[in-house]
This record gives C-alpha cells, sequence and structure tokens, in this order.
C-alpha cells in the first residue's frame, strides 16, 4: 500500500495553490455574513499571544506572510493604525482578504509584479491605502530588501519547500533590528507525528484519511521546535521568545472524537491544561511560538 510518490518542486507548486484554493473556499460561508460593528467588537477582544512580551504593534509596516483567511490577524493589525502587505499561494485567499476589508470600509488593493519593488511607494502615493495584497511565494524574493518593521507568519514555514529559503527572504525583507513573529506546527506532537513522519509515510493509513478527508496539506511537514529555533537562528536572527502555552491539546482532542459530552470534554480540557503546568508536556504542544529579532544581514 503507496500513498506518496516523488514530485517535482513545479509539481508540488501547483499541489499547493490548488490545496489553499480550495482550502479559502471554505471562508466564503461567513463572509458575506460580516456586520461591521460586530466585527470590529470581536477584533477589539482578540486574544494575541505577542502582547504579553512586546508592546502592541503601532504604525508599524508589517508583511503577513501566508496570510490566509480564517485568523483575521489582518484587519486585527490595521485596526491598530498599521500598513499590512499580505501574501499568498493562493490567488483565491487573496481575493477574500479584500473582500473581508471590503465589507469592513478598510481600503485595500491587489497588485500584481514581475520583480522586486518597494511597497513603501504605494502606501505614500495613496494615503488611504491600508493595505496590499500579493499573490507569491515567499521562497522568492517579493519586495526590495529592508522595508518592513514587522514579518508575522502563523502555520506558514512546514508547508515551504525550503525553510532555510523563505527564512533567508524574511530577514532581507526586515529592517535591521525588525521583528519576526512565527507560529509553527510542532512535529512532536503525537496526532501530528503519526501522520507527518517520514518513515511511515509509505504505508501511513491515518495519513491517507486525514489527507483524503481531512484538512492535511499532503506536502507540509513539521519539525521540532529546536529545529526551528536553530533555522531561525541561522537566518540571522536573534530568538527572544519561545512560548509551547495555550495550545495544547491531546487528551481533549481524543476525548472529542469519541464523546459528546459536555462535562466530559471539559474536564479532559483541564486534564491538558495540567500537564501544561509540567515542563516535558510542553514539547509535546500543538504548536511553538517564537519571537526573534533581525540582528544580520544573510
Amino acid at each position: 500500500m503507496v500513498f506518496t510518490k516523488k514530485k517535482s518542486p513545479d509539481e508540488i507548486y501547483l499541489e499547493e495553490k490548488l490545496f489553499w484554493d480550495k482550502e479559502s473556499k471554505k471562508s466564503l460561508l461567513w463572509v458575506p455574513q460580516i456586520k461591521r460593528k460586530a466585527f470590529f467588537h470581536k477584533l477589539k477582544k482578540k486574544s494575541i499571544w505577542w502582547h504579553k512580551y512586546i508592546n502592541p504593534l503601532q504604525h508599524k509596516l508589517i508583511l503577513d506572510v501566508g496570510c490566509g483567511t480564517e485568523d483575521s490577524y489582518i484587519p486585527y493589525l490595521i485596526l491598530s493604525k498599521n500598513k499590512l502587505v499580505g501574501i499568498d499561494l493562493s490567488e483565491n485567499t487573496i481575493k477574500i482578504n479584500k473582500l473581508i476589508l471590503d465589507k469592513l470600509g478598510i481600503k485595500a488593493a491587489i497588485i500584481n509584479f514581475n520583480n522586486p519593488f518597494k511597497i513603501i511607494q504605494l502606501f505614500k502615493k495613496k494615503k488611504d491605502l491600508k493595505a496590499i495584497f500579493v499573490v507569491g511565494n515567499v521562497e522568492h524574493p517579493l519586495f526590495a530588501k529592508k522595508q518592513f518593521d514587522i514579518v508575522h507568519a502563523k502555520w506558514i514555514l512546514h508547508h515551504t519547500q525550503s525553510i532555510p529559503a523563505a527564512l533567508k527572504n524574511i530577514n532581507m525583507s526586515l529592517k535591521s533590528g525588525g521583528l519576526f513573529i512565527c507560529t509553527e506546527s510542532n512535529i512532536l506532537y503525537p496526532l501530528r507525528w503519526i501522520t507527518q513522519v517520514k518513515f511511515l509515510r509509505s504505508i501511513n493509513i491515518f495519513r491517507y484519511f486525514a489527507i483524503k478527508y481531512g484538512p492535511l496539506d499532503p506536502n507540509e511537514m513539521a519539525r521540532t521546535p529546536g529545529d526551528y529555533i536553530r533555522m531561525i537562528k541561522d537566518a540571522g536572527f536573534k530568538v527572544n521568545v519561545v512560548d509551547f502555552k495555550h495550545e495544547f491539546e491531546f487528551v481533549g482532542y481524543v476525548v472529542r472524537l469519541f464523546i459528546k459530552n459536555k462535562n466530559v470534554i471539559h474536564f479532559a480540557k483541564k486534564i491538558d491544561n495540567f500537564l501544561l503546568l509540567l515542563e516535558f508536556p510542553k514539547y509535546f504542544a500543538m504548536d511553538v511560538k517564537i519571537l526573534a529579532e533581525k540582528v544580520k544581514d544573510v
């Protein structure tokens, strides 16, 4: 039973675009229902993990890599008086982000380009422009060097074919001392390890069904927290914060697969929260959150 085959980089790139085009369409179920006042009220209450380590970001030029449509970081960051550039492989994702901002009354534009350019010039020309969206791949140079104050990337690196290439371009796009805010999938999380570990891929029935019926990207490959930290440091960053909190769910996840009783699920969640108090289980958390500072060019 074999479920994997060798693919060329072009095949993987096309497969990724198609996968995220399909995933982004799920947002069309809720985007038409957006009510501006209620949406802004919800954004003001949004929990932002890095706020306990740094002041809220304001008056910054921010690059959101693999911007997606689900987490509302883009309108949140704009509401916090920042200018934002969002890039994504999926043209559908870019269009849906523009639609979300249109419904919120936020001025945004989708642009196309062939060569790296100075994004700041576009914001200077159009003072009311708050966001720019670009279809692009973080593994290739997109913008002129040292333009952005912040780069935000949530669940992106493990979807790339080359994490070092992606980190190199993130470094190049940041100003000296700029911040890289990163959330990444942890391969040590048991349910992720089962579906992604390499030596089981060719015979992995769990992986097969996760790809066929679930949201598992067939090309993604998570790493350990230590791997991410090492690669980020090698890319010219100083890692200031590593956070495993708020993202551990194992007992609760397994229980929810088989039991619908709310009291049982709540109790299972308490077990997960207790495990988080211990040092060792943190390394098996779903995600690792990293706050890094650019200290040198690469």
